[in-house]
């Protein structure tokens, strides 16, 4: 029989001897140790965690102690002080720090932080930048024991702390595996809601990427229960890449994870999908605000502007045909006065001359700058008054008829 299996066998074997009926675990004795017992916190398989105090530092700590219906166990025995011995060698902000470990009577215990807080199961995010931030801190603490050879095979929203600051912390690493260089381990347990689906089909393999999906499914659940559970399309890629069915279709390590959460929270691409042009856009908004606000000023200005050319040229337009309609209209009528030599027509020649002048004078209203269009309106001026002082001579009016020349006679040669 394979070793993995005897193991397994022999701890069922130490489960069927236990009763069937658990009642709360009895506290061990820890009278004359540096530690004092204070109150239970948590219960499972692998122990019972209790709040305690260290008395030569006067600090509170939590104690796990290996459960008495179990402590006979040669395998839960090793198990429990390898979960003790792996937390010891991993030193991460966000993994749940081992100060110490030993026996009192033939009760195993270690001594580690004392989380206050609560697991992810009750924690209720705003929205997908707070799923985001917990996940990155849950990725970096994964990313940092996978480069130390160590799998945890148990992650889970219940092994997730989150303290009164909003600090995580990945915990009870009872059935953690050391890989020792290789690249995977026959799995030994977890919770089936979050197996990988290698570890799950009977293959029974857990590697850094088995620990990707079960935070991969944790990430989706936890972003399903915020206040606000619209996920954005690039975490949805990200979870659904973290998820994949194969292995090799899952990020190539948790670093890369890390980095692509990274991504999401500074509003650029993210690897996991490629956006389209248009979110391209709207990502380049959320990461550069006043920019991208400068840029809408600009363009409506911009767009402003090109109608008010547009409005303005319409307005050039009709006024240059006003323009040279009343150019023209001046043009004609002085050329009609000047056609007109009859004296008796004098009438008809000074109507002309006015409607030119009036002409005249509204180009020069218009263009009260231009130069020739004034010298324009006053010789049309002296050319009326001229005409006014012709008729005077002739009689004050037009009607009266000229007198003839008599007919040149022809002279005698």
């Amino acid at each position: 029989m394979r070793p993995d299996l005897e193991a397994l066998a022999r701890e069922l074997d130490d489960l069927g001897k236990t009763p069937a009926r658990r009642e709360l675990d009895v506290p061990p004795d820890f009278g004359g140790t540096d530690w004092r017992l204070l109150r239970p916190i948590g219960r499972g398989t692998m122990g019972t965690v209790y709040e305690a105090e260290q008395i030569s530092l006067a600090r509170k700590v939590a104690i796990k102690v290996l459960p008495a219906e179990v402590s006979s166990s040669p395998s839960r025995r090793a198990r429990f002080l390898r979960e003790a011995k792996t937390l010891a060698m991993l030193h991460h902000p966000n993994i749940v720090k081992v100060y110490a470990a030993g026996t009192t009577g033939d009760r195993l215990f270690y001594a580690m932080d004392l989380i206050r807080g609560t697991d992810l199961r009750a924690v209720k995010p705003a929205g997908a930048d707070d799923v985001a931030i917990l996940g990155l801190s849950a990725a970096q603490a994964l990313a940092y024991a996978h480069r130390c050879g160590v799998i945890h095979q148990d992650v889970k929203p219940a092994n997730l702390l989150v303290d009164g600051e909003g600090n995580l912390h990945l915990a009870d690493f009872g059935i953690a595996a050391l890989l020792q260089g290789a690249d995977h381990v026959n799995a030994n347990g977890g919770t089936r809601r979050y197996m990988a689906p290698e570890m799950r089909d009977g293959r029974g393999i857990a590697s850094p990427a088995s620990d990707q999906y079960a935070l991969g499914v944790t990430l989706k659940e936890v972003a399903d229960g915020a206040k606000d559970n619209r996920i954005p399309p690039e975490l949805a890629a990200i979870f659904k890449k973290m998820t994949a069915d194969a292995p090799n279709a899952r990020y190539p390590d948790m670093e890369a994870v890390v980095d692509d959460l990274h991504r999401f929270l500074r509003h650029e691409p993210v690897l996991a999908q490629p956006p389209s042009p248009f979110r391209r856009l709207v990502l380049w908004t959320r990461r550069n605000p006043a920019a991208a606000t400068g840029a809408a000023v600009a363009t409506v200005c911009l767009v402003g502007f090109i109608l008010a050319l547009a409005f303005g040229f319409i307005q050039a337009r009709r006024a240059l045909a006003q323009t040279e309609a009343e150019a023209a209209r001046a043009a004609q009528a002085l050329a009609e006065a000047l056609t007109i030599t009859d004296i008796n027509e004098a009438d008809k020649r000074d109507g002309e001359l006015q409607r030119a002048l009036s002409a005249a004078q509204e180009l020069a209203d218009r263009f009260p700058s231009n130069a020739n269009i004034a010298a324009a309106v006053e010789q049309l001026k002296k050319a009326r008054e001229n005409h006014a002082r012709f008729q005077k001579r002739r009689g004050g009016t037009s009607r009266r008829p000229f007198r003839r020349l008599p007919p040149k006679r022809p002279t005698d040669d």
